[in-house]
């Protein structure tokens, strides 16, 4: 019984461990920024470490964007939100504070990386917003994966895929628009053809008709002057007795 007593002990300390484990490996982070938030997240990292932080954001999707807000805030504002393009701000510390990175997203779905120095210890990686509105703020969606050693050079981005597949989507509804432009001008092109050939054909038909009526009157012409002129030889011959 004694002995199944510690057992029944060690079970608290197995599951922490096992916790761990669990927390060890699932990196990725779903979390809320705020429009003028700053949020920081902190991670203990070896020196000279190569670590790769893939994210997925998207409000930075200005189409995706604009339709959150809209339903937050209204179509009056909207138009005021679409003139300013939303980035974030992110900023990598080491334990002393020293800023080892800094950049701008503005993808979508994406990646950076950053190489630490020559400290161990808890690193400080910050997201911030680089636009404000007085009339409100955004809620924005943020996704993020923090990998870092030997895990940072085999893992990929796990919304890499999605995006490509997106790509590929739009690049064929660009080519079928490309294609619905090109079957209009064909079509375009084939009625200013047939209204071309309708024309002609009606000018032909004219022409047709002009000519022919000329030549009929021609040949009435040379008839009537031929007859007179045989009747006045005819009188001409009797007036001098000759016939």
């Amino acid at each position: 019984c004694q002995r199944l007593r510690h057992m029944m002990n060690d079970i608290p300390l197995l599951c922490f461990v096992i916790w761990l484990l669990c927390a060890r490996k699932c990196t990725s982070i779903y979390f809320h920024l705020n429009e003028g938030q700053q949020r920081c997240f902190h991670e203990i990292l070896e020196p000279e470490e190569h670590v790769m932080v893939y994210y997925k954001c998207p409000s930075l999707n200005q189409t995706h964007r604009l339709q959150n807000f809209y339903t937050v805030t209204g179509s009056s504002q909207v138009q005021n939100l679409g003139d300013r393009v939303l980035g974030i701000d992110v900023m990598v510390l080491d334990p002393e504070g020293f800023r080892i990175h800094k950049e701008t997203l503005s993808q979508e779905s994406a990646e950076f990386d950053f190489h630490t120095l020559e400290l161990y210890g808890e690193h400080s990686i910050c997201f911030q917003t680089n636009s404000s509105h007085w009339w409100g703020t955004e809620r924005i969606v943020f996704h993020l994966d923090i990998e870092s050693g030997a895990d940072a050079e085999a893992h990929h981005n796990p919304w890499a895929a999605p995006a490509a597949e997106l790509a590929a989507v739009e690049q064929l509804a660009m080519q079928a628009k490309q294609l619905r432009k090109q079957m209009q001008v064909i079509r375009e092109v084939n009625g200013h053809i047939i209204q071309r050939d309708e024309e002609f054909r009606a000018l032909s038909d004219n022409t047709y008709w002009r000519v022919w009526s000329f030549a009929a009157l021609q040949s009435l012409l040379v008839i009537g002057v031929a007859t007179y002129q045989g009747l006045h030889l005819q009188q001409f011959l009797k007036q001098k007795k000759l016939v």
